[in-house]
């Protein structure tokens, strides 16, 4: 049985679980699901696109204020 995958796209803002914080996908590879993101200037390399799931507008607006 095949899993939804979710759709990455370049410039939107994600939760990291893996950081356990807010990042914006900044680069995308989708033949190996993988995305580099960053928080704000940190940029924090590579994840697989498991690893990340939608901000809540709350988590973007705290980001974005930041």
């Amino acid at each position: 049985m095949k899993k939804n995958k979710m759709k990455i796209f370049r410039g939107q803002i994600y939760f990291s679980k893996i950081h356990e914080r807010v990042v914006r996908v900044t680069m995308l590879c989708n033949r190996i699901e993988v995305a580099e993101i960053k928080h704000h200037a940190l940029d924090l390399g590579e994840v697989l696109f498991s690893q990340l799931s939608p901000a809540t507008s709350e988590q973007v607006k705290l980001y974005l204020t930041k």
